[in-house]
Parts: structure tokens; sequence; C-alpha cells
């Protein structure tokens, strides 16, 4: 993540991006990283869905051998989480904000929760919910 974006996104989204980075070994890190990092940092509305739904740090990394260096999506995935955030009238972009990015129709992240069984559009729903009735 570029140093002098770093102002805005809320201290647990950096902190779950690090997580991520650390789990990868390397700054290339894909969409199954990152859900591994809001996972492990178990930080905010995101990390609770996610467990919610039975996903743990053991499930997510057995899809770590599907690594592929996609700094090109990890930029992407930035950029949409603060376009996320500024849509909807937060300051900063947010765990949440990064997870609904990584569940695109398309992502590693969307195709493991496919596999796992557990329905990307249910996570995203209730996600939203959460975010909510927290205001």
């Amino acid at each position: 993540m570029n140093p002098k974006h770093m102002s805005e996104f809320t201290q647990s989204y950096r902190d779950a991006y690090l997580c991520a980075e650390n789990a990868a070994k390397t700054e290339n890190i894909n969409s199954i990283h990152m859900i591994y990092g809001i996972i492990r940092c178990g930080k905010g509305i995101s990390s609770k869905v996610l467990k919610d739904f039975g996903l743990n740090q053991t499930k997510v990394k057995k899809y770590f051998p599907i690594h592929i260096p996609l700094n090109s999506l990890n930029r992407a995935i930035v950029d949409h989480s603060m376009r996320l955030a500024d849509n909807m009238g937060d300051e900063l972009a947010a765990p949440e904000h990064m997870l609904f990015s990584l569940l695109s129709e398309g992502t590693d992240a969307y195709n493991m929760l496919i596999d796992m069984k557990v329905d990307p559009e249910k996570v995203k729903s209730e996600l939203l919910r959460l975010m909510n009735t927290e205001e």
C-alpha cells in the first residue's frame, strides 16, 4: 500500500492489509491473503461477518497455494475500497469496504467462498446490515 494514502484508511484497515502482506511473505498479495488478514486481525464488522459464516484462519490458509501476484488487482481493491467509503459517506476506508471490494464476482476471494459453500452475496448482505446498525 502506498504510504501517501495511509491517512485515507482506518487503523484496522491498515492492520488487516499488513496482516495480509505478512501472510503472503511478500508485497505480492492476492485477495485470499486479504481475507486472511481481515480474519487474523479480528477487528470490526468484517471479521465478525466472515467468522459468523464459518471462515477462520486455518480454512482460508488452505487456499494460499493459489498465490498469484496481483499487484494491479491489489491497487484496484484499495482504490475501490476508498470509492466505496466515499459513496457510503464514510471519511476513511475500513476493512468492511475492503471486504465488499474483495467479494466482487470473479475474484479469488469470491471463488474461495463459493468453494467453501458460503454465499458471497449473503456475506455482503450481512455485512451491510451490520454496518447500518452500527451508525
